[in-house]
């Protein structure tokens, strides 16, 4: 039992990278490669983006990355250069670093939150604000936005004014600028596949010809021979040109900063007039503002690129990227821009991610390990009715255990019952037939509860059978009693109670108690294993005892709470455990009868996490709900040992 605890345990406190090892202890908590890796994944979040801006790592998996072997004092004076040429960024040039997928949030979204917390009271502020629903705090993502995207406009509304601000507040090492470079790779791989074919259609592969003059080397692929002629290896050699290049990509180059590109990375000569003069086109400023939806003043106004343009001049944005004249196109991305004042250096990304992650080692270490249990506690403090929920059933039906079932057994065990045996068999065969055989009875039986013609039923067939009882005893007269009673009480249930509510004005049928705690705790109120256990061990004890207390003037019931409660806490301490466990993890039946998710209980969520959440934050949460089992056994333990209930039990 050890080693699987422990294996959730470690589980539990690790990443993307090192979910699958399945070790005891990970490697991170003692490996700074290790943590490194799990520092690289929350940062870029996606092999794909690693790979796009560390073209020369051959890593395909984040557990393949080393920690690179660089100089911290020289890594430090080029993360420098660099973060200080992202820190003059405008917001429109970057995305952010650290968000997560929308099942994992990351430390951007995080902070985003805080900023939240700082502006509004309350959560439903926040959702006023930004015109949708917002619970909680813990539920504000940060914003879908595609800086590299050829037409996004920048996120709307309230919302992408407040984003805005954060992001300009942030740190460099936060900001993610658009790099124009790897956006160029990425189109030439989607569109040739293999850089022989690009090679061959710039003219830098031919097929199939003999090795001549000029020609570097002979290579095969597929079966089908190639010569190549100084042709690129990788589509990592290629650069990206600021300008029309001259080579064989230049039909390729017009076409990405035509139709790819984003239109704010898209530099043009005299941009500003050019743009105005299409989209004025000679008529008067307000009859432009009016066919665009803007709000210039004047044509002085109107800038190359636009900020945060409507959807019609989104549209003219495109036209007029099409029809600018080649020769006034340029290339305008934060990496160029920073090539061109560092002689041409590409972004100096792996020198700020040693320098990021040493300058916080072991702060990265602790968030590592508490990670997954912070995203289970905020994914459960939003649904703060679970808990209630599930404390307010456990705490009912454990009180039931130790009320309803002892009851039950005493009169079994000490009245001596002549269809005693019949009824230990009819307790038996509830146990036959697992729970999912009655859930849809059950089910169907709490959506038409009679609660009032039970109700009536139960008081009619009392009052008669009291009336009729009085005044005699023998079998017969109890027979005959309880006959007429039965007849009477499903008579006023069935036919006078729904009579009588029509007659008032006043529905007295059937009710639902589908999402309702009575739904959650009646069908599992009396457990027949709890009473035949019980009355096993109710018969076992003395009957010398019982006597005594009968001599002394004890009622049953007196007997019952000080002679054999006292005497049978082992067996208790274990049904009180068995039922908890019972509750406190059944998720299926709640899950069921309480379509409204108000009503669910702790487990319920559990499951629900478990559909979206990777495994790891699936196995914190299975550690923080068995805490609460774990305690009940430490408190019940004692109690059990302290007495020989049955040989499973000891």
């Amino acid at each position: 039992m050890l080693y699987p605890f422990l294996l959730m345990l470690a589980t539990s406190t690790t990443g993307e990278p090192d979910v699958r090892e399945f070790r005891v202890i990970p490697r991170f908590w003692f490996d700074r490669e290790a943590l490194y890796q799990r520092f690289l994944q929350e940062k870029y979040q996606s092999m794909a983006e690693y790979t796009a801006t560390h073209p020369d790592d051959t890593a395909r998996t984040w557990s393949q990355i080393k920690l690179p072997e660089i100089s911290l004092a020289d890594a430090k004076t080029a993360s420098a250069k660099w973060q200080a040429f992202v820190s003059e960024l405008s917001p429109e040039q970057f995305g952010l670093w650290y968000v997560g997928k929308r099942n994992m949030p990351g430390k951007s979204e995080m902070l985003w939150r805080e900023d939240l917390k700082s502006r509004y009271a309350s959560p439903a502020d926040v959702g006023h604000v930004f015109g949708r629903e917002v619970s909680a705090f813990s539920e504000a993502f940060a914003p879908y936005e595609n800086p590299k995207g050829r037409l996004w406009p920048g996120v709307a509304g309230a919302e992408g004014e407040q984003w805005t601000a954060f992001k300009s507040t942030l740190n460099a090492k936060y900001r993610r600028p658009v790099d124009g470079v790897a956006q160029w790779r990425a189109y030439l791989s989607f569109k040739y596949e293999k850089v022989d074919a690009l090679n061959e259609a710039i003219g830098l592969l031919d097929s199939p010809k003999a090795p001549g003059a000029g020609v570097s080397s002979i290579g095969n692929d597929e079966g089908k021979q190639y010569i190549h002629r100084s042709a690129y290896t990788s589509f990592n050699d290629i650069a990206l040109s600021s300008r029309l290049p001259t080579n064989g990509l230049a039909k390729d180059w017009e076409h990405f900063v035509r139709n790819e590109l984003g239109y704010r990375f898209v530099g043009i000569d005299d941009g500003d007039a050019k743009y105005r003069a299409f989209l004025s086109n000679g008529q008067p400023i307000a009859t432009f503002n009016a066919r665009y939806g803007t709000s210039y003043a004047s044509g002085q106004a109107i800038h190359w690129p636009p900020i945060k343009p409507m959807a019609a001049e989104l549209d003219a944005v495109g036209s007029f990227m099409r029809a600018v004249p080649l020769e006034s196109l340029s290339i305008r991305t934060p990496d160029l821009l920073f090539a061109q004042a560092n002689n041409n250096a590409r972004p100096l990304y792996e020198a700020d991610d040693v320098v990021t992650f040493n300058s916080d080692a072991s702060s990265w270490r602790w968030w590592a390990i508490t990670r997954n249990y912070g995203e289970v506690i905020d994914y459960i403090a939003v649904r703060g009715r679970s808990l209630w929920n599930t404390a307010f059933l456990v705490g009912v039906m454990v009180l039931a255990a130790v009320t309803v079932n002892p009851l039950a057994a005493y009169a079994l065990s000490r009245f001596r019952l002549s269809a005693a045996n019949q009824v230990l068999m009819f307790l038996l065969a509830t146990m036959a037939f697992p729970g999912e055989v009655t859930m849809i009875p059950n089910f169907l039986l709490l959506r038409n509860f009679p609660v009032w013609s039970w109700l009536v039923g139960v008081i009619v067939a009392g009052a008669i059978l009291y009336s009729l009882s009085r005044g005699g005893r023998g079998r017969l007269r109890w027979i005959v009693s309880g006959t007429f009673a039965a007849m009477g009480g499903f008579f006023a249930g069935a036919y006078l109670t729904p009579w009588f509510g029509q007659l008032i004005g006043v529905n007295l049928g059937p009710v639902s108690l589908l999402n309702t705690f009575p739904a959650l705790i009646l069908p599992r109120l009396a457990n027949g294993y709890g009473i035949f256990l019980l009355k096993g061990f109710f018969d076992s004890l003395p009957e010398e005892v019982f006597e005594a207390g009968r001599i002394d003037g004890a009622g049953e019931l007196r007997m019952l709470w000080q002679i054999a409660f006292p005497m049978s806490t082992p067996i208790l301490a274990v049904l009180v455990l068995q039922t908890f466990m019972a509750v406190y993890g059944s998720y299926l039946w709640a899950l069921v009868v309480c379509q409204d998710d108000s009503m669910w209980t702790l487990m319920v969520h559990v499951f629900q996490l478990q559909q979206w959440a990777p495994p790891q934050v699936t196995m914190a949460a299975a550690v923080l709900c068995s805490i609460p089992t774990l305690v009940m056994f430490l408190l019940a333990q004692n109690v059990i040992m302290r007495g020989v209930v049955l040989p499973a039990y000891k």
